[in-house]
């Protein structure tokens, strides 16, 4: 009701440097793992599209065409139908057997060091309000200022690891907020230009914090995975030993929620499941899950087994 005069309000913070940030919600999900998801103040998620519509236009030009997600028109079916054509592309439509390295960095967003961040962000953005604003919120720890919105006990269940409250001074970004998901692509954008450009990766993505490579053969994604060890220590991370791994691509290569096999692309089964479950409690969804689906391969049958569990 009061929109016009709080939009001023707001306007007039950002300009005179009194803006401050306010309380965030933090809440637990539990699918498709035990995380931590913070939803900021409505007036500070306003200040989120401010920076990102502002920023983003100069950072989309310089991120790789291979790099996805907070990206317009660069979502999971962006990410699945390129790693398909660079298969095709680099297999000659499938007709060698090559090798695929699959990488994925560990508690990512709570692991991301904000100087390094910053000294990446910083050189880019003209001084002012708008560089004072974005090191504010780049700064800013919600956990000094929430209300938990899940049981004590849900909250317990999140691993210490990915715990946002126990990454340590000036590390980690909320998992939730805009300005994380925008600012991760930045630090990852450095990760994209190492691959494409100091190994001379030939096929090469990434989807957040996955990424995956094609090769000839195994010894040199080997050598390339030990390289890509030492530098995402230089921007402060590591790969998880756990879920990285190496395998022949004609075994089919899973990547958002999508495997590409020889001549054919499908979602995983968890990916249906889930999309099934989510229709029934939300029938209005169904014509967009449908569209998913008839986007792969039709001989699995996906459309009608969808309809009929619907």
């Amino acid at each position: 009701m009061n929109l016009e005069e709080n939009l001023l309000q707001l306007y007039h913070e950002l300009r005179t440097g009194t803006y401050e940030i306010g309380k965030s919600i933090c809440f637990v999900v539990k699918i498709p793992r035990v995380r931590e998801i913070w939803a900021a103040n409505f007036r500070d998620r306003i200040v989120h599209h401010l920076i990102y519509n502002r920023m983003s236009p100069k950072w989309n030009r310089r991120f790789s065409a291979d790099s996805c997600a907070c990206i317009p028109g660069r979502g999971t079916l962006y990410g699945a139908t390129r790693l398909e054509k660079h298969i095709r592309s680099f297999t000659n439509n499938w007709e060698k057997d090559y090798w695929y390295l699959k990488c994925d960095l560990s508690n990512f967003f709570v692991s991301i060091k904000k100087d390094v961040l910053w000294s990446l962000m910083e050189p880019s953005i003209e001084d002012g309000w708008l560089k004072d604003i974005t090191k504010l919120v780049l700064y800013s720890d919600p956990t000094k200022n929430f209300t938990l919105n899940s049981r004590d006990w849900e909250a317990e269940l999140v691993p210490e690891r990915k715990r946002l409250c126990l990454a340590g001074e000036n590390t980690g970004l909320p998992i939730g907020n805009l300005t994380s998901q925008f600012f991760a692509n930045i630090l990852l954008n450095e990760l994209d230009k190492f691959a494409k450009h100091t190994l001379k990766a030939k096929k090469y993505i990434r989807y957040v914090d996955d990424c995956i490579i094609l090769a000839e053969d195994k010894e040199t994604l080997i050598e390339m995975k030990a390289k890509m060890d030492e530098f995402v220590k230089t921007i402060g991370l590591s790969f998880n030993p756990k879920k990285c791994f190496i395998h022949k691509i004609n075994r089919g290569v899973s990547f958002v929620g999508q495997t590409v096999y020889p001549h054919r692309r499908v979602p995983l089964k968890n990916t249906v499941d889930k999309c099934i479950e989510k229709a029934i409690t939300s029938p209005d969804s169904i014509p967009c899950f449908i569209a998913y689906f008839e986007q792969a391969e039709k001989s699995y049958n996906l459309v009608q087994r969808f309809l009929i569990n619907t």
